[in-house]
């Protein structure tokens, strides 16, 4: 199952001055990244840079060489390219807990992210931190992926729940998780940072996308409008995926 089209719009939103989030489209090797860095000021955005380098670099490493070592973790269950997705965040990971290892609280930067790569039909996907997924099948908007934030404790969507946690170069074990998914001819894969789907219900972004009448181009413009109408505050990206 091939794309046939995408969509990557990254804002930096309706306060901010930096945008610290980044969406990559990696078509040669199929592979795509929707990020949101955090941390002292004008620091995310290099973080998230910094990730986007990384991982482009390590998964080609391993995922062109079936015989390569794998340095920090293999399932037989996964696709080589899902194992080579997994270490190439784990590199990312790891060099970004060394950026921040000598550096003041407040000149640390973390990076939310949801990593996809797409090989044999099949596509693998690596989460960390308070980003979100979805899949859009015959009109119906399906959870792929949940953020892993303070909303969970909280039970409600505030600025202070949504912070994540977990995440890219805070601490030295990553916690993330991980699936793969097969995808069918007229699917719509939908992945959002927090600003993109700030202050929205399920059931409102499934309306958004049922609606037929809208290009896919439109209905990425209204669904960041209508989380500005909540009360965003933060950067905001979107990266949608065709079938």
């Amino acid at each position: 199952m091939e794309i046939k089209s995408y969509i990557a719009k990254s804002d930096q939103g309706p306060y901010l001055n930096i945008n610290e989030d980044k969406v990559d489209v990696n078509l040669k090797d199929n592979l795509f990244m929707i990020l949101d860095g955090f941390g002292g000021a004008g620091i995310g955005d290099i973080a998230t840079s910094r990730v986007v380098e990384d991982v482009n670099k390590f998964y080609t490493k391993i995922g062109d060489d079936p015989e390569a070592t794998l340095p920090f973790y293999y399932n037989k269950k996964f696709l080589i390219e899902g194992n080579a997705l997994i270490n190439a965040v784990h590199v990312a990971h790891k060099n970004l807990v060394n950026f921040n290892f000598n550096r003041q609280m407040g000149e640390r930067a973390g990076v939310s992210g949801i990593f996809l790569s797409h090989a044999e039909n099949m596509i693998s996907m690596v989460m960390t931190g308070n980003c979100k997924s979805y899949f859009v099948r015959g009109g119906e908007l399906n959870t792929l992926s949940i953020a892993d934030s303070y909303e969970l404790i909280a039970g409600d969507m505030n600025h202070n729940s949504t912070f994540p946690l977990s995440g890219l170069g805070l601490f030295d074990d990553l916690s993330f998780s991980t699936r793969e998914f097969r995808p069918l001819a007229g699917d719509t894969l939908l992945l959002m940072t927090e600003g993109a789907y700030w202050g929205l219900s399920n059931r409102e972004i499934e309306n958004i996308f049922a609606n037929e009448d809208l290009a896919m181009s439109d209905k990425v413009k209204m669904l960041i409008s209508s989380a500005n109408d909540k009360g965003n505050q933060r950067n905001q990206s979107v990266l949608l995926l065709q079938y």
